[in-house]
């Protein structure tokens, strides 16, 4: 993979990798989930991101988010994506990644797993008991992760690593 992840980072090429267990579909093992796994894809200088943040459902054997979290202090071009994470199998995620530095949570990007969709029990004494657009699952997944208060450029950081 050394020349793919070369010729990626000279191209400027933005890299996604899920990390954090996979439910959604079979897998050779969850071990590749790890993101300590995307050292190799950082060492060669690129930006990567790290899709859920290592993140892991409550009932995973595994929990690879002490992981992310080692990685994102050795590596400034690694960001991490919140998709999937104001789900209920990871009811805990959210918060836990707000508890974390300004380093790291600068560095955390909105995503969004539709149509698997956000749960508001975990996630009432932030976001409300009733908040604004929560018929619309997108809208109302953005409203979860907005009140964690990541980073101002949370939204949109996406759009500033794409267009570098």
């Amino acid at each position: 993979f050394d020349p793919f992840y070369k010729h990626a980072a000279n191209m400027g090429m933005v890299l996604v990798f899920h990390t954090g267990y996979e439910h959604s579909c079979k897998v050779i093992s969850q071990k590749f989930t790890d993101p300590a796994k995307l050292q190799r894809a950082l060492d060669h200088g690129g930006t990567v991101i790290a899709a859920h943040c290592g993140t892991c459902a409550f009932f995973d054997r595994e929990d690879y988010y002490p992981h992310f979290i080692e990685m994102m202090n050795r590596n400034d071009n690694l960001y991490g994506d919140t998709a999937v994470m104001a789900g209920f199998v990871r009811l805990a995620a959210c918060k836990r990644l707000s508890l974390e530095s300004e380093s790291i949570t600068s560095r955390i990007i909105h995503g969004s797993d539709y149509p698997i969709p956000p749960s508001r029990i975990p996630h009432l004494r932030r976001a409300g008991f009733f908040p604004p657009n929560r018929k619309n699952l997108l809208d109302l997944d953005l409203h979860i992760k907005r009140a964690y208060n990541y980073s101002p450029q949370y939204e949109n950081l996406i759009l500033d690593l794409l267009q570098d």
